[in-house]
């Protein structure tokens, strides 16, 4: 829905807002996604105290990260194995890397069409995100600006997400 908003709006305040509440929710998603598989599985379980579903204790499953949550479920159900160089995972970790530098924000001036990091750095590339700005007076943009404008960028994070999304079960191609 976001994505559609960020495309179709004729603000371009609302294309940044549109554009920021996807790469949000896309992060978090998936998370969501893993830790209800886990409750889930503990549940069809339930009866098996000894299971390995057991075993993924709500404290573990809240200290742990997302890529060794999934590794941690991979393994023992002979799936995928967490590999930030091939996708859905490829994906994921570039839509996370640019919802903590949003969350995290330090407003540092970067020289023009810079990035805080290659991953973003490559999606602005991917995406031919060039800035207008002549960075004389106050005629200047950084990197956010430039990148949450981009009205495309909405509908490729949702349809990496959904990519993700739908391969979950399959990918984890577990048996407990």
């Amino acid at each position: 829905m976001f994505a559609n908003l960020a495309k179709k709006t004729k603000s371009a305040n609302e294309v940044k807002h549109f554009n920021t509440a996807c790469i949000f929710f896309a992060n978090s998603s998936i998370e969501a996604k893993i830790n209800e598989w886990v409750s889930l599985a503990q549940a069809c379980y339930i009866d098996e105290p000894n299971s390995f579903c057991h075993s993924l204790s709500p404290q573990l499953i809240k200290k742990l990260k997302l890529s060794e949550k999934w590794d941690l479920i991979a393994s023992n159900g002979n799936g995928t194995l967490w590999n930030n160089s091939i996708e859905p995972f490829q994906s994921y970790e570039l839509i996370s890397s640019l919802r903590n530098e949003l969350i995290h924000y330090k407003g540092m001036l970067l020289p023009k069409d810079e990035a805080p990091n290659r991953k973003i750095k490559g999606l602005m590339n991917r995406f031919g995100i060039k800035s207008n700005s002549t960075f004389i007076e106050d005629d200047c943009s950084g990197w956010v600006r430039d990148l949450l404008n981009y009205r495309e960028l909405g509908l490729w994070v949702a349809e990496r997400t959904e990519d993700f999304s739908g391969q979950i079960l399959t990918l984890l191609d577990s048996g407990t």
